[in-house]
């Protein structure tokens, strides 16, 4: 008999997906055992299995992830890929839970059941993100921050800035449309943090300047007037693939050196800053970035960074209850009662207070009509997020035979039980 020690179990699929930053909808299955260690598993996860309650959001995210896999990985594509019955029609998400030990069940249904699973722990982390129910009110004051600082002329032109003096032309001024459900569904499904948290361009704005000057202009004019706070911006995720900036620092100060000992004019400037200027000279060759975003084209030109903003309101709930009190105190209600209500006002925020990401997106108008095109594309690069998602999701569906497909149970069900001595 096998004696039983601290060494005689190191999960190491586990162990390196927790040491190595590895997601865990990236591992290859679950071990679980029973049904009552899958409700178990489930519990642990943050949801009673015996609360009806919980039982109908598990069933309808499940659903929903049905729905999804069908008509975004499943149907637009050539592969004759069929979802197994049983997983169809599986009302309990404990046996899912199961079903994804290949133990427990056909190879074929434990590869659906990972799927599945994986799309389900990514719906499930949309739908509890306590901040899209304030994402209304956040961009409302996010685009708050703008009112007043754009200028629209009598022929439709945009211009940055309030001193008509000083206007910062625009080609183009843009704010992101609000991502539909499957569009940050598939965002999360390709990243290996895949969680509603990282999604920080929900709300986004961009600007197309007419040259490079413009473009910098434009970032000095929107750090100026405080648009953009930079203590606020968040250092790991800008991004610059355009310009060179130490060639243009160089360019410019030499400019501003010579306008200081009067040979030259702010004329002049604007010449050699416009006409006169080579931006090939300019752009940046080899952009060292950290891997954002690993979907982000090669092709795309264009400064990028995030912004968090304080979104402030009254709590709705102190409202209410302050009210109830005032009007408990008109109607001389027990003094217990009025006790009471005050005990939970002094408990409860006036204030509802959180930090909201929001991109800006700076170019100019060359980078702008080549991002249009080609390899660049908004369209090239949303397909490129979906066929990382799709992959990671179906996985070995995607390129395994039936007969391949039963002889991987016997491989992986060796694996497993060796790893269990």
């Amino acid at each position: 008999m096998k004696q039983s020690s601290k060494y005689s179990f190191f999960p190491w699929r586990l162990i390196r997906a927790a040491f190595m930053g590895k997601s865990s909808i990236d591992t290859p299955y679950l071990a679980i055992g029973s049904i009552e260690e899958a409700e178990y598993f489930i519990s642990r996860y943050g949801y009673d299995w015996s609360n009806p309650e919980h039982q109908a959001f598990l069933i309808k995210a499940y659903n929903r992830g049905l729905e999804f896999v069908q008509e975004q990985l499943i149907d637009p594509f050539p592969e004759e890929l069929v979802i197994p019955e049983p997983i169809r029609k599986c009302t309990d998400m404990r046996q899912l839970v199961f079903w994804a030990n290949p133990k427990a069940f056909h190879r074929k249904i434990q590869l659906w059941a990972c799927a599945m699973l994986k799309v389900c722990h990514t719906i499930l982390h949309l739908e509890n993100d306590f901040l899209i129910d304030y994402f209304q009110e956040a961009r409302r004051q996010i685009f708050e921050r703008f009112d007043g600082h754009l200028f629209v002329d009598s022929e439709n032109k945009i211009y940055l800035g309030q001193d008509k003096e000083n206007l910062i032309p625009l080609h183009h001024f843009e704010v992101k449309k609000e991502k539909n459900f499957n569009s940050r569904l598939i965002k999360l499904l390709h990243k290996a943090e895949n969680t509603s948290a990282t999604i920080h361009d929900r709300i986004g704005v961009r600007m197309v300047a007419v040259n490079f000057t413009d473009t910098v202009a434009a970032f000095s004019y929107l750090a100026k007037t405080k648009i953009v706070v930079i203590s606020n911006i968040a250092a790991t995720r800008s991004k610059n693939t355009l310009l060179n900036l130490d060639k243009y620092q160089i360019f410019m100060n030499r400019l501003l050196k010579k306008f200081a000992a009067g040979t030259i004019s702010l004329e002049e400037i604007e010449k050699k800053t416009q006409m006169e200027f080579d931006r090939n000279d300019y752009l940046i060759e080899n952009p060292v970035i950290q891997e954002i975003n690993p979907h982000t084209l090669g092709g795309f030109k264009a400064i990028q960074f995030t912004c968090r903003h304080l979104v402030r309101f009254q709590n709705p709930t102190y409202t209410r209850l302050n009210e109830l009190k005032e009007k408990m105190l008109r109607e001389k209600s027990s003094p217990y009662l009025i006790e009471d209500v005050d005990s939970i006002l002094e408990s409860t925020k006036r204030e509802i207070r959180f930090f909201f990401p929001f991109e800006i997106q700076l170019m100019d108008k060359e980078a702008w009509d080549q991002n249009q095109h080609g390899e660049a594309s908004h369209h090239e690069y949303k397909q490129a997020q979906l066929m990382t998602a799709r992959k990671r999701v179906l996985g070995k569906l995607l390129c395994m035979t039936e007969e391949e497909i039963e002889a991987s149970q016997a491989r992986l069900q060796a694996r497993i039980s060796n790893t269990m001595v």
